[in-house]
């Protein structure tokens, strides 16, 4: 949807809101819809009363995990993420974002964990691959970074071959060359 479509949304759940009819999916979409045109600070309010008055939702926690990474809170977003892979603990997509929150957190170390779940229960999922290898290129785990380099090259990420022909040459670099000794002869 186009941002003035978004925009044309936005108003007529503000529309219904006003006419009283604030249930959970009028919120949910009002939220959205200003998510969408960039009201992080009104999307997050509405986001954080739908969970108040509604209780715990997985996307709901997810799209304010969201938010708060856009408005460079990562603790609040890492702590959203969190709740939304307690509420849907098999869905892929909620533990990758949370591992992409804690990466550009920088704690590439508790990143880890969330990726490899996410790969468990999409493991063909190329921007995962892509990503843990980054993960791991950070940790200087060279090897593992690159084979889910090439994991996500295979599964057709381009950003992916800079970093397989990166990690390659790095690690030839770090191999031990061979060295020939002459010896005299007796």
């Amino acid at each position: 949807m186009e941002g003035k479509r978004y925009q044309e949304s936005a108003e007529q759940y503000q529309v219904l809101v006003r006419n009283g009819k604030a249930g959970k999916s009028v919120l949910d979409g009002l939220a959205f819809s200003l998510l969408n045109i960039g009201d992080h600070a009104q999307a997050i309010r509405l986001f954080e009363s739908s969970l108040r008055r509604f209780g715990h939702d997985a996307l709901i926690c997810s799209n304010l995990g969201y938010l708060y990474r856009c408005t460079g809170d990562l603790g609040a977003a890492i702590m959203n993420y969190r709740r939304a892979v307690d509420l849907s603990p098999k869905d892929p997509e909620r533990h990758h974002d949370l591992a992409f929150a804690l990466y550009l957190a920088r704690d590439y170390e508790s990143a880890v964990q969330p990726f490899l779940s996410a790969l468990r229960l999409k493991p063909e999922w190329g921007l995962a691959h892509y990503n843990l290898a980054m993960t791991y290129w950070n940790l200087h785990r060279n090897a593992l970074a690159l084979a889910h380099a090439r994991a996500a090259q295979e599964r057709g990420v381009p950003e992916a071959a800079t970093v397989v022909r990166a990690l390659t040459e790095q690690l030839r670099l770090s191999l031990p060359r061979a060295v020939s000794v002459n010896r005299r002869r007796q």
